[in-house]
């Protein structure tokens, strides 16, 4: 048995998520998903769930694991797993360490039954080798595609093609010491990466919509810049909207990161160091990617 209890936003949730099943998939276990943390968020109230996943027959939505820590008893063993004693069965916790620079080892090596994951898991490598051996993720489908405003949002970034922009601010601007905030310098520049000589509109998305957009009207820019308007829209179709562009610069987000994987695209530029004090992740990015120095506020 594999468990897990999705933690954050949308970007991490998938990860977590992703780790969970590669790992039960891999070793033909089933999957218990305690997603209690994540409902009734009033920013985002479905979270993951906003999606239609795959994989039904093997995996729960029923499971919790409230208090671990200091409910059982355990003792930490090489690489980071920990052996905890449970209804009299052994459960291995696979604890990322935030400072692994390879955190698809703690999976990809893993052999171990019985399960629980605590982390985020963010590595290219496993989303890559969870895409080729089990599931394209891209191909995932909203719960609810008849939203007007998703549809019409839809409808326009296909006809318009445009360059996915999107700029993390909201809960980062508490948390810039560790997390660190992008300036607007760094999308201008990142915008000078992209493969694309056409002048098409700029679709900005935000969490701190009114914010960027005084921060961008200190610079001149080409393009048409559409700030697009979310709050009637759950992060699912926010992400699923932004992955229908080519062209996308990423800012330090999770959330960012998944809507450019999911579009396939290898136009894409993102900050060469995601977090502003964390270490340059080997598995960070896509090789295909390309990168900027980021600017922090």
């Amino acid at each position: 048995m594999v468990r897990l209890r999705l933690n954050g936003g949308l970007g991490n949730q998938l990860f977590q998520w992703q780790a969970a099943v590669f790992i039960g998939l891999k070793l033909d276990e089933n999957i218990l998903i305690d997603c209690r943390g994540i409902l009734g968020n009033p920013r985002d109230p479905m979270g993951i769930l906003g999606f239609s996943l795959p994989f039904g027959d093997k995996i729960s939505y029923k499971f919790g694991l409230k208090h671990l820590s200091s409910k059982l008893n355990y003792s930490i063993r090489d690489d980071h797993r920990f052996s905890v004693r449970m209804n009299s069965k052994i459960v291995n916790i696979v604890n990322e360490d935030p400072r692994e620079k390879f955190p698809s080892r703690l999976l990809i090596d893993h052999s171990l039954r019985n399960t629980v994951l605590t982390g985020f898991f963010q590595s290219n490598v496993i989303s890559e080798m969870f895409q080729k051996m089990f599931f394209d993720i891209s191909t995932i489908e909203l719960r609810d595609s008849a939203s007007p405003d998703f549809v019409n949002l839809r409808d326009q970034i296909l006809k318009d093609d445009p360059i996915i922009l999107h700029v993390r601010r909201g809960d980062y601007l508490k948390l810039q010491t560790h997390l660190g905030v992008l300036s607007p310098n760094y999308y201008i520049e990142a915008l000078d990466r992209l493969d694309t000589q056409r002048e098409q509109p700029i679709y900005i998305f935000s969490d701190s919509l009114d914010l960027v957009k005084s921060e961008f009207a200190r610079f001149t820019i080409k393009n048409d810049l559409r700030y697009v308007d979310s709050h009637k829209l759950t992060a699912a179709h926010l992400m699923k909207l932004m992955s229908l562009g080519r062209y996308h610069v990423i800012s330090n987000s999770t959330f960012s990161w998944w809507s450019a994987f999911l579009s396939h695209s290898s136009d894409v530029v993102a900050p060469s160091q995601f977090y502003r004090n964390e270490f340059n992740h080997d598995e960070r990015y896509p090789r295909a990617w390309k990168t900027s120095q980021p600017d922090w506020i």
